[in-house]
């Protein structure tokens, strides 16, 4: 409102400004009271009170988890193991027992101290890595004797995360040997292959078929049946 160019050091009276808020005060809105004497005949002062605001304190809260999980790991109190300079109480997002997905997920920590006029919440946000559960996939070892047919192999995974099992693979893997009825007596690999997941790093491991032959017989030193394996 000054005119022209006038301003504030032009005016030789004091304006005195008060408010009511001090260090010990809490948060909050405090009023700023103006005063002064002024007398002078070129303006009409009207005071208008201002206002100061206190805000909460942020509490130190520090919280470092290690960030990259394999596929299978939850939020947990293990988790959110965090630390605070003041009482409080933590809640996180996604909730407690939450599996944390394959890919990049934001694991959001609230903190919530106890004195809510003095300290005000605190939130850190983390970016995880969730990287694919390693799953070995291999058969029994079996055997079998010269002549006959191959068994059927039995597939077993070892690496399935709790509660999970090849039900939840994209696609089953396959056994094969190159092993045939008249295969000779030896030992022959099982090859798996075919398996594939979303959630899983697969490494397909072969099984052993053993074939063996009839008991060795010899006359007079020499082998005349059966083959060493």
């Amino acid at each position: 409102g000054f005119y022209l160019e006038s301003d504030l050091a032009g005016l030789t009276e004091t304006f005195v400004l008060s408010t009511s808020a001090n260090q010990e005060s809490i948060a909050g809105e405090y009023e700023i009271e103006v005063t002064g004497n002024y007398a002078g005949n070129d303006y009409e002062i009207e005071y208008v009170a201002g206002t100061l605001t206190v805000q909460k304190m942020k509490p130190e809260v520090i919280w470092e988890p290690e960030t990259v999980l394999t596929y299978g790991a939850k939020v947990d109190e293990e988790l959110i193991k965090a630390q605070a300079g003041v009482p409080g109480r933590y809640v996180v997002f996604p909730p407690l027992g939450n599996e944390l997905p394959i890919g990049a997920p934001t694991v959001s920590l609230y903190f919530i101290p106890e004195d809510a006029k003095t300290y005000g919440s605190v939130v850190i946000k983390k970016e995880f890595t969730i990287k694919k559960a390693p799953l070995v996939i291999t058969t029994e070892d079996v055997s079998r004797g010269v002549g006959q047919q191959n068994p059927d192999f039995e597939i077993v995974y070892e690496g399935f995360v709790k509660g999970e099992g090849k039900n939840d693979l994209s696609s089953l893997p396959k056994a094969h040997t190159e092993a045939k009825v008249d295969s000779v007596a030896g030992v022959y690999d099982v090859v798996v292959s075919g398996a594939t997941a979303l959630n899983y790093e697969i490494t397909h491991e072969p099984g052993v078929l053993r074939i063996i032959g009839p008991p060795m017989l010899y006359v007079d030193g020499v082998r005349v049946q059966g083959n060493e394996v």
